[in-house]
C-alpha cells in the first residue's frame, strides 16, 4: 500500500500556478512527480473553494459540547467526591448527553481537575478517634514530635 502524506502549501500553489498558466493536469503531474489524480483533486478544490488549504473540522466530532463541559466542571467542583461514573450519570440526566467514564476524565483534565476515583479508607470508630486525639494531646504536652511510621511502631508495641 502506498504511503500517504500531505503536500506542502507551497507545492499546492505551484501546481495551481502551472494549471492557471495553461499547463495540462498530466504535464503538471509528471513535472512535479505527483499523481495525476492528486493534481486533479487539488484543481477541483481550488475551483470550488478558491483555496488549497486543508479544510478544518476533519476528524471525529466531540461527544460533549462546550456548555456540557462547563456543566461537568461545575458539578465536579461542587461535589468533589463524585466519581467519573457518577458525573457521567448526572450529565446524562441533566442534558441527555451520554459520555463514557474516560470521556469524563478527559473533559475534567482539560479544565484542570484530576483524580475522580473512589478512595477506600478505613473508617474509625468514635473510640479510636478519641484515642488518637488523646495521644496527640499527650505528645504535644510532652514535646514529642512523632511521625507516621514511628507512631505505628509505638502503637504496635503498646508504648503509646
Amino acid at each position: 500500500m502506498a504511503s500517504r502524506y500531505h503536500l506542502e502549501e507551497s507545492v499546492k500553489w505551484r501546481i495551481i500556478g502551472r494549471l492557471e498558466a495553461g499547463q495540462s493536469i498530466t504535464e503538471t503531474a509528471t513535472c512535479l512527480n505527483i499523481s495525476r489524480q492528486t493534481v486533479s483533486k487539488l484543481w477541483k478544490q481550488f475551483q470550488n473553494d478558491g483555496t488549497v488549504v486543508r479544510r478544518p473540522g476533519q476528524g471525529r466530532k466531540r461527544m460533549t459540547t462546550a456548555s456540557e463541559d462547563r456543566y461537568l466542571a461545575l458539578t465536579a467542583r461542587r461535589n468533589r467526591k463524585a466519581t467519573a461514573r457518577q458525573l457521567s450519570s448526572e450529565l446524562a440526566a441533566a442534558t441527555g448527553a451520554v459520555a463514557s467514564r474516560q470521556t469524563i476524565y478527559r473533559r475534567l483534565n482539560e479544565k484542570g481537575l484530576y483524580a475522580r476515583k473512589p478512595r477506600v479508607c478505613v473508617l474509625l470508630s468514635s473510640q479510636k478517634k478519641r484515642d488518637r486525639f488523646l495521644i496527640g494531646v499527650k505528645n504535644i504536652k510532652t514535646g514529642l514530635n512523632i511521625n507516621g511510621p514511628m507512631f505505628s511502631l509505638l502503637m504496635s508495641r503498646g508504648l503509646v
